[in-house]
């Protein structure tokens, strides 16, 4: 994906062409009509793009690699931003909890 920092590991892997697509849904369309071979993408964001396109594709498992991501803030926006961040979080643990304490299932679509 364009934008993204990928690993030495993927870089270095040996792969013939690396095809740089501007967001996971373009890759999921290409891989769709083979003109792309594999996608190395965040697994959370490429499963939300498979859902909402209706791409039938699935991961590959396991994961090839992992790395950390750190969130980064327009700084004329930072406030803004950290204040959604925050409640964006707290949404995700609180899902979470619920998921773990309540026998009532918890949609997917919340967590997304």
């Amino acid at each position: 994906m364009q934008g993204f920092q990928y690993s030495a590991k993927i870089l270095n892997a040996g792969f013939p062409v690396i095809e740089w697509v501007p967001t996971e849904e373009v890759a999921g369309k290409m891989i769709m009509k083979n003109r792309l071979d594999l996608v190395f993408a965040d697994v959370v964001v490429m499963q939300q793009a498979i859902r909402d396109h209706g791409l039938t594709l699935k991961p590959m498992l396991p994961v090839f690699s992992t790395q950390p991501m750190y969130p980064s803030f327009n700084v004329g926006q930072r406030e803004k931003c950290a204040v959604s961040m925050m409640q964006s979080v707290q949404c995700m643990r609180t899902v979470a909890l619920m998921r773990f304490t309540s026998s009532i299932p918890v949609p997917d679509s919340r967590i997304w």
